[in-house]
């Protein structure tokens, strides 16, 4: 069975809204390598719609190493209005979501990479689909913004690992604490 894993940049405060935005001064060659082994370890990439627009008008003209991860490993993008991706290697999902994710997650062994998307990321948690957490925090309060987890979601989590980047960021891996 696939490892579902839910990746995302962060704020110190939970804001997950653009991180385009404000991320970019943090990233470093090493935050840029773990992510590019990332991107390799996973053999499907599961979007949000407005995720996965943003990611296709990014990455499908551009070319070298990330982009040629994102061009060709299958993509999954989960919408009710979309009908046709433009983007090489993609596949809509629609409603229930949460039974085309377990279909997905049965169909064989590997890693499913939920990149940002963070309403998706929401119902998944909400349905106790994610495996893996992988969260990139940045030593940046927002103040503003939506948050990745918004008020009224509990869920423990236990800490696989842990890594501190020179330019402050923090590399946090949790699993969900099932009983």
């Amino acid at each position: 069975m696939r490892t579902l894993c839910a990746a995302a940049f962060l704020s110190f405060d939970g804001v997950a809204e653009s991180p385009g935005d404000w991320m970019r001064p943090y990233l470093t060659p090493a935050i840029d390598e773990e992510m590019l082994d990332l991107l390799d370890e996973a053999d499907g990439f599961l979007f949000g719609r407005n995720t996965f627009q943003e990611m296709a008008g990014t990455w499908q003209q551009r070319t070298g190493p990330m982009a040629d991860l994102y061009n060709t490993t299958p993509k999954y993008v989960v919408s009710n209005t979309l009908r046709q991706p433009s983007w090489r290697h993609s596949q809509v999902l629609a409603d229930p979501v949460t039974d085309r994710v377990r279909e997905l997650k049965a169909a064989g062994d590997g890693l499913l990479l939920v990149i940002g998307s963070p309403e998706l990321v929401r119902r998944l948690t909400a349905a106790d689909q994610i495996d893996e957490y992988r969260f990139l925090l940045a030593p940046l309060i927002l103040g503003k913004g939506k948050r990745l987890f918004p008020d009224g979601i509990h869920l423990p989590l236990t800490l696989i690992d842990a890594k501190i980047y020179e330019s402050g960021v923090t590399q946090l891996r949790y699993t969900p604490t099932r009983s």
